[in-house]
């Protein structure tokens, strides 16, 4: 998957603005705003926040005193130090950045579409560093931003197998961050509607938007999209990009 991203990296906000629009990305911005009660005071870290292109739309709107964009893909974060000057691109997955000391200021975390690349086995460890890097602030939170275990977009078959095999149910993440010692809130889930040619859409699916077709050759993506034209004819497709929201702060104890 770190090489996908590498590869993807010069083209990823292209392609996601394809998929999406600005519509759909301010409707997320707003989300992520209202949810983490981002403010002026506030230091702001985007874990796995790639391109650092939402990183920046989110800091446009709330002007956060100080935002992170934290990302293990070199390429990725190229972009971001390329095109927003007034970010600070750290080159870390989410269990080093909640360990290391230039974490510390953050009291404002979001892990948006990108939860389900931290190992398994990482993941007891990954939330208890979030909860000790955000004990600092009773007004800390954690909002995850994740799709669902089975996808809610179009996809060929094997495709779906992947991604349910890569992905975990929402419950898996609750019990986590509960074990960890979060406060955790299941918000309303965020349905982005997607209408776009369907020329448009195969093509992003050749261009591997999502991670799980960088587990096809370019013939298997072609298969793939093949058998996706016997169930997808018009000249348009129309779905839902699903987003289950999570929403972590302290103990109820230490407010």
């Amino acid at each position: 998957e770190s090489l996908h991203y590498a590869n993807v990296a010069s083209s990823y906000k292209t392609l996601y603005d394809k998929l999406h629009g600005r519509a759909n990305i301010e409707r997320e911005v707003s989300v992520v705003v209202e949810h983490l009660d981002l403010k002026a005071s506030d230091t702001f870290a985007d874990i796995g926040g790639g391109t650092g292109a939402f990183t920046e739309v989110v800091r446009e709107t709330a002007k956060p005193k100080s935002t992170m964009v934290v990302d293990p893909s070199a390429g990725m974060l190229e972009y971001a130090n390329a095109n927003y000057q007034q970010l600070k691109t750290v080159p870390m997955d989410a269990l080093t950045f909640a360990k290391s000391s230039g974490a510390k200021a953050a009291n404002k975390v979001l892990i948006r579409g990108t939860i389900h690349h931290i190992p398994e086995d990482q993941l007891k460890d990954t939330f208890l560093a979030l909860l000790e890097l955000l004990s600092h602030d009773n007004d800390s939170k954690l909002l995850i931003m994740t799709r669902p275990h089975s996808p809610s977009f179009p996809m060929f078959e094997e495709a779906k197998k992947v991604w349910m095999e890569n992905a975990e149910p929402l419950e898996k993440y609750i019990s986590a961050a509960e074990n960890a010692g979060f406060h955790v809130e299941v918000p309303d889930a965020l349905p982005l509607p997607v209408s776009m040619p369907l020329q448009l859409f195969f093509g992003l699916i050749r261009n591997r938007i999502w991670s799980t077709f960088s587990y096809f050759s370019d013939a298997e993506l072609v298969a793939g999209i093949e058998e996706m034209k016997a169930t997808y004819k018009g000249p348009r497709i129309e779905f839902n990009d699903d987003f289950n929201l999570l929403l972590l702060s302290l103990p109820l104890k230490r407010n």
